[in-house]
């Protein structure tokens, strides 16, 4: 598992790769130093993954492989944990106030926050 971190005044943005082609792989990351930043929860989390690793999004079948909610993500008393497929890269977005979230393993959209981070 790779991973990546950013702040900002309203929260942070933590990158995971997790580059297992055969395995789910589990991170923990203390968040409680972020303190400073008042009690954060999760907001967005969102993952790229398809079930095939080799399988291309296609045009006849553009949903193969696509950023969707990323559901084993938790922030419980600063300590944050993610659960991602094999081969899978997951934004995860923490924040002050909660938003709401897609519905549990729908596609997801690429928020402005994460969109940001992502593409500076």
């Amino acid at each position: 598992m790779d991973a990546a971190g950013t702040t900002d005044d309203a929260g942070a943005s933590i990158f995971l790769v997790n580059r297992s082609v055969s395995d789910a792989s589990t991170v923990t990351i203390d968040v409680a130093a972020l303190g400073s930043l008042g009690s954060l929860s999760i907001v967005e989390a969102v993952c790229v993954w398809g079930d095939d690793i080799h399988a291309p999004t296609a045009l006849d079948d553009q949903e193969r492989v696509g950023l969707r909610t990323l559901d084993a993500a938790s922030l419980v008393d600063g300590t944050l944990t993610a659960t991602l497929p094999p081969v899978s890269w997951a934004a995860l977005r923490l924040a002050r106030q909660p938003l709401p979230l897609v519905e549990s393993g729908a596609r997801a959209p690429v928020s402005k926050p994460v969109a940001e981070h992502c593409c500076r």
